[in-house]
């Protein structure tokens, strides 16, 4: 029989949790963040094509960037577009992962921007997130770049079998 010292002991069973960790959780809470991404992007780039008159009007409102709202819209919802279809294909989604988190990043750092500087708040986004009062919205942003930046860090730590 083998005995270990209380440190060691300690030791195997923070292996044991990382290792259960690393199985059990890592990799579903990886997928939930890809998919739930790709989902999130294609809602609000379809919600916006169907109401993109309105869009566009909302980004021309906003201050500094109004100019350039007509190519700003199109070039969002491409992209949304783009990285929803590079998050469900394997060979690119390492990439769509890291460009979905950097682009709810700016997202949110406009939301936050527009509460603090902007008195009447423009928010163009589309469908139910629209809906959403501006701390629901800013918390909802925060929570996927946490995700989208837990991900990316897990995604070197892990394997995912496609």
């Amino acid at each position: 029989m083998i005995t270990y010292s209380n440190k060691q002991a300690k030791i195997n069973r923070a292996i044991r949790f990382s290792t259960w960790y690393r199985s059990h959780l890592s990799i579903p809470i990886y997928n939930f963040t890809v998919y739930g991404y790709a989902v999130l992007y294609m809602y609000t780039a379809s919600s916006k094509l169907w109401d993109m008159e309105n869009f566009i009007k909302g980004i021309a409102d906003v201050p500094y960037i109004g100019n350039y709202a007509q190519p700003i819209g199109w070039d969002v919802v491409q992209l949304e577009i783009l990285l929803a279809i590079g998050l469900i294909i394997p060979r690119f989604q390492r990439r769509a992962l890291l460009g979905s988190t950097m682009l709810i990043g700016i997202f949110t750092l406009y939301l936050a921007l527009m509460m603090y500087f902007v008195p009447n708040h423009l928010c163009s986004c589309g469908g139910v997130i629209e809906s959403m009062g501006w701390n629901t919205h800013l918390a909802f942003n925060i929570l996927w770049l946490i995700l989208g930046l837990w991900s990316i860090r897990q995604k070197n730590n892990i394997i995912i079998y496609h």
